[in-house]
């Protein structure tokens, strides 16, 4: 039985209005959100600069707060820390290409940055390909300030290092450093949602700098012993803690 001419006519549309649309987005890239409530493992280019405020006219006290312009116009926040270098760069407002991750604004459980013109902070862990040309110099009046006042500073500790503790103890067997690497969490995030991390020295030593708010901080530990415990504390405004971490070593 032969179809009438126009139902033909019909039926070829019909079926070009569902193909067209998959054929389209096949040679379109698609963009997915990304989670707000975790860190995200990125690599940035841009130059380094004063972080601006979202309103122009805010009067500023001539501080100037590290941030980076993207090579796409995007503001972060830059966390490196007490890195020397990256310091020594972004006096030259050097134009740089990192790896690290980056916290979104709207994730962040503190409003000190509110006013400013950021989509998060970007903690750099590795600085691929500084400029060695830009040589432009800081706003007069103002002078580089590490991003954070406030942050946690201490030592992990690996214990019992005897098996048979005596008294009075002996000094051979008194805790000792344990080279590792310490996260931070915000205390309203699931533990894997990395706010900070860094890495110990050979003694345990650690210092993170860390915008106010509450946090949960662990050391790592190994697949069965040592097991660190995890701590949460509390970062007041100009306040670095000081506290130390514990890793059970399953020595008994």
């Amino acid at each position: 039985m032969k179809m009438p001419q126009h139902i033909n006519k019909i039926a070829v549309i019909a079926i070009a209005a569902v193909i067209l649309p998959i054929i389209l987005a096949s040679n379109k890239k698609i963009t997915i959100p990304l989670d707000t409530a975790t860190p995200q493992n990125v690599t940035l280019s841009g130059t380094y600069v004063c972080l601006p405020f979202i309103d122009t006219k805010m009067p500023t006290s001539g501080e100037c707060v590290f941030g980076l312009k993207t090579d796409d116009g995007v503001y972060y926040m830059v966390n490196f820390g007490q890195s020397a270098s990256a310091k020594e760069q972004f006096d030259k407002r050097a134009h740089i290409t990192a790896l690290g991750f980056v916290v979104p604004k709207e994730a962040l459980n503190t409003d000190h940055w509110v006013p400013y013109n950021m989509k998060g902070i970007f903690t750099i862990t590795k600085t691929l390909e500084p400029s060695q040309s830009t040589t432009t110099p800081p706003p007069s009046g103002g002078s580089g300030i590490a991003p954070f006042k406030s942050g946690v500073a201490g030592k992990v500790l690996l214990g019992p290092t005897c098996p048979v503790m005596r008294n009075p103890p002996d000094p051979e067997c008194a805790d000792k450093g344990y080279a590792t690497t310490v996260h931070v969490f915000q205390k309203t995030r699931p533990k894997d949602s990395i706010f900070a991390s860094v890495k110990t020295d050979k003694d345990g030593n650690f210092n993170i700098m860390l915008p106010p708010g509450e946090y949960g901080i662990e050391a790592l530990g190994g697949k069965t012993f040592p097991t660190c415990e995890t701590q949460f504390i509390k970062v007041e405004p100009d306040v670095v803690m000081d506290f130390n971490l514990s890793c059970d070593t399953g020595i008994r």
